[in-house]
């Protein structure tokens, strides 16, 4: 779905109804905003909590959490972490 709309002297931007109803955005619905290359990708949060949460759980690889609560530990008990 592509929408045209404009900028205000506030530098305010009134987005489409139809796309605030598909988000199922309401009036003080909070958003990320993402300057990527020449574009301004708007997120819920809900869904940029999703896309963090995969990040990291793709850099923490299969063991996950746990892993690197194992790890840390094995660590501190070889003296490299200090309380």
């Amino acid at each position: 779905m592509t929408e045209k709309t404009r900028l205000d002297a506030n530098g305010r931007v009134v987005l489409p109804a139809s796309a605030r109803r598909a988000l199922g955005l309401a009036p003080g619905a909070e958003l990320a905003v993402e300057v990527r290359d020449d574009a301004i990708v708007l997120r819920t949060f809900g869904a940029s909590a999703a896309t963090a949460h995969a990040r990291v759980r793709e850099a923490l690889g299969p063991a996950g959490v746990a892993g690197l609560a194992d790890e840390l530990l094995a660590q501190r008990k070889q003296g490299l972490w200090r309380e």
